[in-house]
This record gives structure tokens, C-alpha cells and sequence, in this order.
């Protein structure tokens, strides 16, 4: 019974979707200053307006973008059709 449990439970491990993991990448990273030389990076932004208030409350910082990001946000073209 419990190699039947460790199978499954390594069977369900194996099948789950590593990629769903960078869900919370956007294509703008937050880098600020928190003091004596530590930093914070939060790339979930979701614009660079969006990354400018987050490192605007009273930390110095900067905005980039997401070397890690391959998704679409804000790019997304539209079709055109020849008829």
C-alpha cells in the first residue's frame, strides 16, 4: 500500500507543470534600495507605469525590463484581413 502511494504521488509530481511557476513574471522589474546596501527586485509588473509607483514610495530604485518575461502583455497586434 504505500509503494502504491509513493508511485502516485511521484506520478502526480512529474505530470504538474513546472512553467506555471513564472505565472507571476511580467515584462517590468522593480529593483529598490532598502537600506545599508540590501535591495528588493519584484518582476510582476504588468507596466512601467505600474513599476514607477511601486519603487516611488519613498525608496530609491529603478525600472527595467524582465529579461525572464516571454509572455505578451500590451504587445498583442492586431490581424489584418485581405478580402
Amino acid at each position: 500500500m504505500r509503494a502504491l502511494f509513493i508511485v502516485v504521488a511521484a506520478t502526480a509530481m512529474l505530470s504538474m507543470d513546472i512553467a506555471s511557476s513564472l505565472a507571476t513574471e511580467g515584462p517590468w522589474c522593480a529593483w529598490a534600495t532598502i537600506g545599508k546596501g540590501n535591495y528588493s527586485e519584484n518582476c510582476s509588473m504588468l507596466s512601467y507605469e505600474m513599476c514607477r509607483q511601486e519603487i516611488t514610495g519613498g525608496n530609491r530604485g529603478s525600472c527595467y525590463p524582465n529579461p525572464r518575461f516571454r509572455g505578451s502583455y500590451g504587445s498583442v497586434r492586431s490581424r489584418r484581413y485581405r478580402y
